[in-house]
């Protein structure tokens, strides 16, 4: 996320898309879980790029990986928080500077708000 109103739009609405997606279960995004994990070592780390409200990054760690998790919008880090312990960067996609760090990069939603 790039720009103020984006964030602001998320900040206002990370209740509504916390809700809707606590216990949701899509057969094709249980398809991506699966495709994408497969690729991981064991334990392997990831980041959880625009965590939203924190459903994946809690998915990831129950699975038994080490999650991080960034995300532009302080009420969605929050939610993510608040529903699932998760601890979440709150910045944009400039502030990642890790090198060799991750395993795999979890961008499930995000990438739609990345500058072409």
């Amino acid at each position: 996320m790039s720009d103020d109103r984006t964030i602001s739009v998320y900040d206002d609405r990370a209740a509504d898309y916390a809700e809707l997606f606590t216990g949701r279960t899509d057969p094709g995004e249980e398809a991506d879980f699966q495709a994408f994990t497969a690729r991981l070592p064991e334990g392997g780390t990831l980041l959880d790029l625009g965590c939203g409200p924190g459903h994946w990054a809690a998915r990831f760690r129950d699975a038994g990986f080490r999650v991080a998790a960034l995300d532009a919008s302080p009420e969605m880090a929050e939610a993510a928080r608040a529903a699932y312990g998760i601890e979440v960067i709150t910045a944009g996609f400039h502030a990642l500077d890790a090198e060799a760090v991750f395993d795999g990069i979890w961008a499930y939603f995000s990438l739609l708000h990345v500058p072409r």
